[in-house]
C-alpha cells in the first residue's frame, strides 16, 4: 500500500516539475503525454510503453512525437535526456 502512495505522490511531483520548467508550455501536454515521457526517463522502450500503458507502439509514438513538437525537442536523444533530467529531479 505504501509503494502505491509513493508512486502517486512521484507521479504528482513529476508533473508540479514538468509544469514549472516550461510554464508556457506545460499546459499544451497531456496527462497521458506526462505519463508517456515518466516512462521515457525510467528507460523504457516504445514497446514496452505501449504494453505498459495498454496502447499501439503507433500510439506511442505519435505520443512522442507530439511531446518532441510541442516542446521543441528535435531528436530521440533529446527527448531522452529531457526525461531523464526530469526524472533526476523529482
Amino acid at each position: 500500500m505504501l509503494d502505491t502512495y509513493l508512486i502517486i505522490d512521484l507521479d504528482l511531483r513529476l508533473n508540479e516539475i514538468f509544469m514549472f520548467r516550461h510554464q508556457g508550455k506545460a499546459a499544451l501536454i497531456s496527462k497521458r503525454e506526462c505519463d508517456i515521457l515518466q516512462l521515457i526517463g525510467k528507460g523504457r522502450t516504445s514497446k514496452e510503453i505501449a504494453w505498459e500503458l495498454h496502447l499501439s507502439k503507433q500510439t506511442v509514438s505519435s505520443y512522442r512525437k507530439n511531446i518532441c513538437r510541442k516542446l521543441d525537442i528535435h531528436s530521440t536523444a533529446e527527448l531522452i535526456a529531457y526525461a531523464l533530467r526530469l526524472r533526476r529531479r523529482v
